[in-house]
């Protein structure tokens, strides 16, 4: 294995540094970003030397929870912390990148939920419809990442003691005040587990995390069709007791090795002629309809969007760029009746007399 014990001086290099910055600021408008903008090159040029002469702290998370079908606390970062998570990622996801499995689709350029989506359909197209699937979720798994076992996981390709100083200031920089035990193990702190959601970082962290889990699965257990979105997994095979096998073995993997556990409720084996339900789609094998609840879900978001719009909150540049995301999202189905609903919504909000309020309306 190629190790890396030289890059902390490349990362907080100035020109990273700036670079960081401009990839920091896209879509941001708090006020932690005005305050730093107000006299940025200072304010740059101070948290390269705090970087420099390890002084640097990060500071507070900006914290609130998202509900949709479940709730999720993200942890939003001040915007010079945001620099230095973008400065590490400029590297970083180039030193793993190479490292993951081609099957492994979150968080990386090129892949996607799409991506994995088709990856999924091909394996299926190799399979009769009598034969299974095995789906897995992991438990709350952000909150439940083990700090020292993914330090020592990092700690095994990079060997630059100053990064491995700065990976560790920002992995145990989220003190979290307790939380719902809905959300999350109320002896996370002490434990020294979890990573916030929100911050660039954590994405590349869990990918580097779960690495190990895709390692296992494809060349200790020699898996064949296996595909994985962050904590969200699926194995076809034949065979239905293969698959009971495979889970007890994954489940001590993710037990012995990584401290996890597979969430019972979202974990089971079925036939694919059930419909194969992974990333907000469900395949069979002649079609792919949209999974209902995430149909329902965007609808509302979409209706939300329509008033923002009529209210003058949004520009309708901005609608339609939503319409175009659903759009994009609906083209990988033949959820045919789902698709002419929306493109009426869209024709109701862009017709030029003015008749579109009228429209939208008729469609709640």
């Amino acid at each position: 294995m190629k190790t890396h014990d030289s890059l902390y001086e490349e990362i907080i290099a100035f020109p990273n540094m700036y670079h960081a910055y401009y990839e920091a600021i896209k879509g941001k408008a708090d006020s932690t970003f005005k305050e730093f903008n107000n006299d940025l090159h200072q304010n740059l040029w101070e948290l390269h030397e705090e970087l420099l002469n390890q002084s640097y702290e990060p500071s507070p998370y900006t914290t609130f929870y998202l509900t949709d079908y479940k709730t999720r606390r993200i942890m939003a970062p001040h915007f010079r912390d945001h620099i230095v998570h973008h400065a590490i990622y400029n590297y970083l996801e180039q030193v793993y990148n190479s490292t993951f499995i081609y099957d492994s689709f979150a968080c990386q350029k090129g892949k996607g939920t799409h991506k994995g989506f088709e990856r999924v359909k091909k394996f299926i197209n190799k399979y009769n419809h009598k034969d299974y699937f095995m789906k897995c979720d992991i438990t709350k798994y952000f909150y439940s990442i083990d700090h020292h076992r993914l330090m020592s996981i990092i700690e095994k390709k990079i060997k630059d003691k100053n990064l491995l100083w700065l990976l560790g200031k920002i992995l145990n920089s989220h003190k979290e005040d307790p939380l719902p035990s809905h959300i999350i193990n109320p002896n996370c702190e002490e434990q020294k587990k979890g990573i916030p959601i929100g911050n660039l970082t954590s994405q590349l962290f869990a990918n580097i995390y779960l690495n190990e889990l895709d390692y296992f699965v494809k060349h200790k257990l020699r898996v064949k069709h296996y595909v994985r979105y962050v904590d969200d997994f699926i194995i076809l095979a034949k065979d239905k007791d293969y698959l009971h096998n495979l889970w007890q073995e994954i489940h001590n993997f993710l037990k012995n090795q990584l401290h996890l556990k597979l969430e019972p409720r979202k974990t089971h084996i079925n036939k694919i002629s059930f419909g194969v339900d992974f990333l907000g789609y469900v395949a069979f094998k002649k079609y792919v309809r949209v999974r209902s609840r995430n149909y329902r879900r965007f609808r509302i978001r979409l209706k939300n969007r329509i008033h923002r719009y009529y209210r003058d909150e949004i520009s309708l540049e901005s609608l339609n760029a939503s319409f175009v995301s659903y759009f994009g999202h609906l083209t990988h189905t033949n959820s045919n009746e789902i698709m002419e609903e929306i493109e009426k919504l869209y024709t109701a909000v862009n017709v030029p007399d003015g008749t579109g309020a009228g429209a939208v309306q008729n469609h709640e």
